[in-house]
């Protein structure tokens, strides 16, 4: 069984393993590879103003 510790060896084995296979041509990942949010601060002024 294959163990993985934290999203960036996640990433590092998907990137190996499944992206380095030429015979899988697409896999599909219920985990996002890719950081979108980068603030967590919420703009509290926009939502007082109304």
């Amino acid at each position: 069984m294959l163990t993985v510790t934290d999203l960036e060896a996640y990433d590092r084995f998907c990137d190996r393993v499944l992206y380095g296979d030429d015979n899988l041509r697409k896999f599909r990942t219920l985990l996002s590879r890719k950081r979108h949010k980068f603030d967590l601060s919420v703009p509290m002024e926009s939502l007082l103003a109304t």
